[in-house]
């Protein structure tokens, strides 16, 4: 005898899947994952925490020793640390650097190259002796204009 099968589409999922809340993440691994590693950096910083001085003078100078700060700065932490570091006085400069220009851009106008050319042409300079007595001016033109007669014949 041959047996029928029917397959039923009424209903379909309704009774199969599980609410929501016992439902698998797909990501689920990844975070039991991370979880764990959350959990063990934890344990292993209060286990280092526990070996510390319990004041916190002792504990400041305990952690100045060369070795143990050598330790930290060469470990992964110190090396995070060195990079907010790095990171945080690159932003300083910048700004600094940025708030430098912003001061000293009002006085840009001053050295542009045709102002410069107006300041030279009317500067005279004048050439005295010791007992500040005019004897040469010069006008800018490279031409020099004897002021004073010479006693000499």
């Amino acid at each position: 005898m041959k047996k029928k099968t029917t397959i039923s589409t009424a209903g379909h999922g309704s009774s199969d899947k599980k609410s929501p809340s016992k439902r698998m993440n797909l990501y689920a691994n990844l975070a039991q994952k991370h979880k764990t590693k959350k959990d063990k950096d934890a344990r292993e910083r209060a286990e280092y925490l526990a070996t510390l001085p319990k004041h916190p003078v002792k504990r400041f100078f305990y952690r100045l020793h060369p070795k143990r700060l050598a330790k930290y700065w060469f470990s992964k932490r110190g090396g995070l640390m060195a990079l907010k570091i790095l990171g945080v006085s690159i932003l300083l400069m910048l700004l600094l650097i940025g708030g430098m220009f912003a001061y000293f851009r009002k006085d840009l106008d001053k050295i542009r190259p045709g102002e410069l050319a107006k300041r030279v042409q009317t500067t005279v300079t004048k050439y005295y002796d010791r007992n500040d007595n005019l004897l040469w001016e010069d006008k800018g033109t490279g031409n020099y204009q004897l002021v004073v007669e010479s006693d000499q014949n």
